[in-house]
């Protein structure tokens, strides 16, 4: 069962920003090896829901360290 997107960011603690949900239109061939640029900020993709039968995407995504 996938995560909701309020349980995934709400997983990591209350303390943690680090992480985001991205829902963008469908595109096939997104994988988790890659990545977010998103306002100069730069994330892993952490893991990734379908919406839909191939409407869109949700990416469960974590920030780059430095």
């Amino acid at each position: 069962m996938q995560l909701t997107a309020e349980e995934f960011l709400t997983g990591f603690g209350e303390g943690d920003s680090g992480s985001a949900v991205f829902r963008i239109r469908y595109m096939s061939g997104i994988t988790t090896a890659d990545r977010v640029t998103f306002d100069g900020t730069t994330y892993d993709i952490d893991e990734i829901a379908e919406l839909g039968r191939r409407r869109s995407l949700e990416l469960r995504t974590t920030i780059v360290k430095k």
